[in-house]
């Protein structure tokens, strides 16, 4: 049988390894976040001698934002490099789990349908 004591011991450590562990999750949910909701897009392919090309963007990489808004499909990506075709854009591309930030001046058409920035985007 516990003395008094020990329970009070036993308690205080349960108590303190409780306190702890939800301490981490609760930091560890806000930490990640922001990673969990905006997956990005996978970069399949990048077309020699595109603005992406230029600006060191490799297949492979996800692009996670376009002028500071979370990319979460290809289509929302196609979308956003259409409305900015011409302009100086700035992306945001992860790479082996770094974020690299980009400003790259998208072409003006989209002649030889290789995109505004010279992406193969995975649907």
């Amino acid at each position: 049988m516990l003395k008094i004591n020990q329970f009070q011991r036993l308690l205080f450590l349960l108590l303190f390894i409780i306190s702890i562990s939800l301490f981490v999750a609760f930091f560890k949910t806000k930490l990640s976040r922001d990673e969990v909701e905006h997956k990005g897009v996978l970069i399949q392919s990048v077309i020699p001698g595109s603005p992406a090309d230029n600006a060191g963007i490799k297949s492979g990489d996800v692009l996670y934002s376009l002028n500071n808004t979370p990319l979460d499909n290809n289509i929302q990506a196609a979308i956003g490099l259409q409305e900015n075709a011409g302009s100086k854009v700035t992306l945001i591309v992860i790479r082996q789990g770094k974020k690299i930030n980009f400003a790259i001046s998208l072409r003006k058409e989209n002649k030889d349908l290789n995109g505004y920035l010279g992406t193969v985007l995975t649907p």
